[in-house]
């Protein structure tokens, strides 16, 4: 039931190849990047106890479907700029330079530092977490909600 939950979430991101006169390649970029803000957004419910018990009291599934979603999110959210890259045929240093000469520079530099939160979240979380304290390990994991709220999809 959960997974016909998120995948009605995601289905009607796939009306955007039909909007718009980007390129097909371009359009599955950006598809492939609002794919993953959803996955990683149903993660970060799921991950957070206050809203995951509102859904359900079984605290091992919801953490089986956080790390399955986990997966599936990562490959999306890094898809996205690996796509752009390719689609504005530029190379890897465009991804990690960033660039504020027009607004259109600028909304990719902030997607630019979105990645970089998301790669620091996801190293120590994959990387770290055996290494280091459950508290420090947590406090990294909380950046999920400035990247959630200070990189929406118009940014």
């Amino acid at each position: 039931m959960f997974k016909l939950v998120i995948t009605l979430t995601i289905l009607p991101i796939f009306g955007l190849y039909f909007v718009g006169d980007l390129s097909f390649l371009a359009k599955t970029a950006n598809i492939m990047g609002y794919v993953g803000l959803v996955l990683m957004l149903w993660n970060v419910i799921l991950g957070a106890k206050p809203l995951s018990w509102l859904i359900s009291k079984d605290y091992v599934r919801l953490n089986k479907i956080h790390r399955a979603l986990r997966k599936y999110g990562i490959f999306f959210v890094l898809s996205h700029p690996l796509i752009q890259m390719y689609s504005y045929l530029e190379n890897f240093y465009w991804i990690i330079t960033p660039l504020i000469g027009n607004e259109l520079e600028l909304h990719i530099s902030f997607g630019r530092l979105a990645l970089l939160i998301y790669l620091i979240i996801w190293i120590t979380s994959m990387l770290l977490k055996s290494r280091i304290r459950y508290r420090p390990w947590l406090y990294i994991h909380y950046l999920t909600y400035p990247w959630f709220s200070g990189f929406s999809p118009s940014s």
